[in-house]
């Protein structure tokens, strides 16, 4: 006898975005869960033994839970994205994120500095676990060091890398910026193993139509998500004014339409031409044994890797593209960034002494202690969230100032003219010697957390340095190198404002 299921499109009628799910064999059906923003209770589970008939089992996240993952404190269109559906060792495990989470709200409505120091410092990525899909979801268990949402197109034709993962009890995630894409992990034990796993999947790529279309699925929410994000849209007009060819002008995600045209045999040949040892570093962190592991790269590493070719990065212009840069969105200030468009490394500078130069340049013209923040911030014109950053690129070199404003050309033009004094007059010899111990102890305080060294090191190796190198560089930096960096920014046409206005 045959039956005939007629399945309706959608199979979940309403808002159900980012699904994922699993066939629970104990179970003997699909267990799928959603995301659900800001909304409480959330991350919904559904059962179904036939993809036409669903049931609503449980939420995942309760009112107490909802706290712990500071959702009361998210702003609009934050809350909880992507969440990813496992059954691991026989527990039932989400992995998530939250998004937006506004640290001066949480603060002021009782949120410790603690959890929210956790929070930031995972990017809002976290794991719940329970025995049962009826809950109770144990967590949230922040996984400190974890950047983007739901990286997932790491597998072989024996499965997904992040299970194998799993069973080692590793801890791995990715990201990419404009510069890198890094694949990482940490672990208690099984190093080896561990690193074994990973430099395989690394250098064996598996791409197939399915895989690769699902992971375009992943991307283009995540797209959704950037774009309906002002402070990464205020950010990637920042690049767009600074420069007119450069590719850091292009958001990192790319767009709906470029991903459209990926597939495995494009995915193979990038591979083929990046994914060389000779375009790579391995940074390990830890008691591991170094000739070890030296020989466990050269062992799993192609013994035929392909020379990099010469990178164009357009013609170099030294003024900016545009002088101003607007947006409009669903924002209730203003969002305002300021950049200022400085010279590339020559060769021969030590790139992580230009950093440190830069890193000081920002700080002094208006990190969160300098004179003009202080300023700024008593007349209402910036906030707690107002951030600072020089960026070293290929074949060019910025700093990005911004945050909330209510005037941003006021700000801009209190950090043009500051700028310029500070380019004119130099730096009160007080004021550098405590902009510099600062910044010291935060690049020692880094060695302490050995996912921010690793990137750090990873940075310097591509420069032909070493990141511990920083502390003899520290002496080489007077006040008169921080000076000459102001003036170059203080020259015609080398300031651009990015703005996200309301609508």
């Amino acid at each position: 006898m045959t039956t005939t299921i007629t399945i309706a499109n959608p199979i979940l009628h309403g808002m159900h975005p980012d699904p994922s799910w699993i066939w629970d064999d104990d179970l003997r059906q699909i267990v799928l869960v959603t995301s659900t923003f800001e909304l409480v209770p959330g991350l919904p589970i559904y059962v179904s033994r036939d993809m036409a008939h669903w049931k609503h089992v449980s939420d995942a996240i309760d009112e107490e839970l909802a706290r712990r993952l500071l959702i009361p404190f998210v702003d609009d269109s934050g809350g909880v994205y992507a969440p990813t559906l496992r059954r691991i060792r026989g527990k039932y495990v989400i992995a998530c994120t939250i998004a937006r989470i506004n640290g001066r709200k949480a603060i002021a409505e009782g949120c410790s500095q603690a959890e929210l120091d956790a929070a930031q410092a995972a990017e809002g990525n976290f794991v719940l676990e329970s025995d049962s899909i009826d809950g109770p979801w144990r967590g949230p268990f922040w996984i400190e060091g974890a950047e983007g949402i739901d990286p997932d197109i790491f597998e072989d034709e024996d499965g997904n890398a992040l299970q194998k993962f799993a069973r080692t009890g590793a801890s791995p995630n990715a990201f990419t910026s404009h510069t890198v894409t890094a694949y990482h992990f940490s672990c208690t034990d099984r190093f080896e193993e561990n690193l074994k796993i990973l430099l395989k999947f690394v250098f064996t790529p598996y791409f197939t139509d399915e895989n690769v279309e699902k992971e375009r699925g992943i991307i283009n929410q995540e797209i959704r998500m950037v774009e309906d994000t002002p402070n990464w849209e205020v950010f990637v007009g920042a690049y767009e004014g600074l420069y007119r060819n450069h590719p850091v002008r292009v958001s990192i995600p790319g767009s709906e339409e470029s991903i459209s045209h990926i597939t495995p045999e494009l995915l193979y040949t990038c591979h083929r031409a990046f994914y060389s040892p000779k375009n790579m570093a391995l940074v390990v962190c830890g008691t591991a044994d170094f000739e070890q592991v030296c020989r466990m790269a050269e062992e799993i590493s192609p013994k035929d890797a392909p020379e990099i070719g010469q990178r164009h990065y357009g013609e170099r212009r030294a003024e900016v593209h545009q002088p101003v840069v607007t947006r409009k969105m669903q924002v209730s200030l203003p969002q305002c960034m300021v950049g200022f468009k400085d010279e590339p490394v020559p060769a021969g500078e030590s790139r992580l002494r230009r950093s440190l130069i830069g890193d000081l340049a920002v700080r002094i013209l208006c990190g969160d202690t300098s004179p003009l923040y202080a300023k700024l911030y008593e007349k209402r014109l910036l906030g707690r969230d107002f951030d600072v950053d020089y960026s070293l690129i290929p074949d060019g070199a910025c700093a990005i100032l911004g945050g909330e404003s209510r005037d941003p050309a006021a700000v801009r033009e209190a950090l043009e003219r500051e700028t310029a004094r500070l380019a004119q007059e130099g730096i009160e010899p007080k004021l550098f010697r405590r902009m510099k111990n600062a910044l010291y102890g935060m690049r020692l305080r880094m060695l302490d957390v050995p996912d921010l060294y690793a990137r750090q090191e990873i940075a310097s190796v591509f420069a032909g340095e070493h990141y511990l190198d920083f502390a003899g560089l520290f002496d080489t930096i007077h006040a008169e190198d921080v000076q000459e960096m102001f003036r170059r920014w203080a020259q015609p046409n080398r300031s651009t404002m990015s703005v996200v206005e309301p609508k």
